[in-house]
């Protein structure tokens, strides 16, 4: 019936959440074991340490569970840099790309930018400097032929039509 079709989709998408926000748990803890292990060796304050992930994650919103698309959940990333006396604490909120890490890391470390580099340091964010935020950032959904540019007010989505999107 109509009602038991809903149920079970409305079990489903629990389901997909729980095992998400599991998921989050388990890094989360595993993130505190390393930051403890480092603190026990007397390393804490000398180790720059980078998380992030390659997505985000739509969790119901636009009717989806996934991070195969181009809505902001999904390409909302997290990246957290802790280096104790050398970066804030803080929250920004501008456009920053994947390609920004490796020139950031090698700034702070200070080491010799590579010999080609696509992204800029994010370091004067670390130290609460102003810097001029991005006015566009680029994705890609390779499988689906899928490419997206962000500005602050808009996006673009290119698909190549080559393949069924999903």
């Amino acid at each position: 019936t109509r009602a038991r079709k809903m149920l079970a989709e409305c079990l489903q998408r629990q389901g997909i959440a729980a095992a998400y926000y599991t998921s989050v748990r388990y890094l989360d803890r595993n993130i505190g074991r390393v930051l403890a292990k480092l603190r026990q060796l007397n390393l804490e304050d000398d180790t720059l340490v980078v998380y992030l992930a390659d997505h985000g994650y739509c969790l119901g919103q636009h009717g989806r569970f996934e991070k195969h698309c181009g809505y902001d959940p999904a390409m909302h990333v997290p990246l957290i840099i802790r280096y104790p006396g050398r970066v804030r604490q803080g929250v920004v909120s501008d456009m920053t790309e994947h390609i920004d890490v490796a020139p950031t890391i090698l700034d702070l470390l200070g080491v010799d930018p590579l010999p080609v580099l696509h992204g800029r340091t994010l370091r004067p964010y670390l130290e609460a400097k102003k810097i001029a935020p991005r006015d566009h950032i680029f994705s890609q959904y390779l499988e689906n032929e899928e490419v997206f540019l962000r500005t602050d007010r808009w996006k673009y989505t290119y698909c190549s039509g080559r393949r069924k999107r999903t």
